[in-house]
């Protein structure tokens, strides 16, 4: 009888790197904050009302938690992109802060506030007067387009 065949080894399955995205609604607002953004929340409500027009608008949370129960390794950036593209569908603005939601929409990493793809990024350093002109710019361009 021949010896057994040597079973190859199995190539480890790299665990989904897990990871949370607070985000919350306000009006016709969705904000996501990524975890270095997060002690900048406050600021980044402002920054959603100013978006909202000021109108009074409740605010309500969503968290997006990676990896999703029975979910397989990887996959946390479809998963993000989908439920993102789901919170913003129907004309909501968003506002994104913190360098994990770029590189999960697909991004480059900024250092500085900018549009992307008809939403905001915000930088989640603490803004300069010149920072916060240039933001405030943003946000007026954004609200002027349909």
């Amino acid at each position: 009888m021949p010896p057994p065949a040597a079973v190859p080894p199995r190539s480890p399955v790299k665990p989904a790197e897990s990871f949370r995205i607070r985000c919350f609604r306000f009006g016709k607002v969705f904000v996501a904050i990524a975890e270095d953004a997060w002690p900048r929340r406050r600021y980044l409500l402002d920054v959603a009302r100013s978006l909202n027009r000021f109108q009074a608008a409740e605010r309500q949370d969503v968290i997006f938690d990676w990896p999703q129960p029975g979910a397989g390794p990887g996959g946390g950036e479809r998963a993000f992109q989908a439920f993102f593209r789901h919170q913003t569908r129907a004309g909501v603005r968003a506002v994104l802060s913190g360098g994990r939601i770029l590189a999960l929409l697909g991004h480059a990493d900024a250092d500085r506030s900018h549009a992307v793809g008809g939403h905001l990024y915000v930088s989640p350093e603490a803004p300069d007067a010149d920072a916060k002109r240039a933001l405030w710019q943003l946000v007026r361009e954004l609200e002027a387009q349909p």
